[in-house]
């Protein structure tokens, strides 16, 4: 294997059309076992495939309902006053 098959960590993700971070979390996971890690950056050898699936949560995205955080509600007695009008 030759430096000139090896594709950086952006390449490959582009080529797979997924975010460097979603590389990341699929090699965090071990979800992509031909990864080369050299001098701290990680390369990926020339046709590589994709991990099957979204290993993120391990099912598809329609499988996960879309859920908002509640809104954090202030302490007792902070509330906000208004602003003094000049005179």
């Amino acid at each position: 294997m030759t430096t000139s098959t090896l594709l950086t960590k952006a390449q490959w993700a582009e080529l797979h059309g997924v975010s460097t971070k979603t590389v990341d979390r699929w090699l965090a996971a071990g979800q992509i076992p031909d990864a080369v890690r050299q001098a701290g950056r990680w390369f990926f050898p020339e046709g590589t495939p994709r991990p099957q699936g979204d290993v993120s949560h391990g099912g598809t995205s329609q499988d996960v309902p879309l859920v908002s955080r509640p809104r954090r509600r202030r302490a007792q007695g902070t509330r906000r006053r208004p602003t003094p009008r000049p005179p």
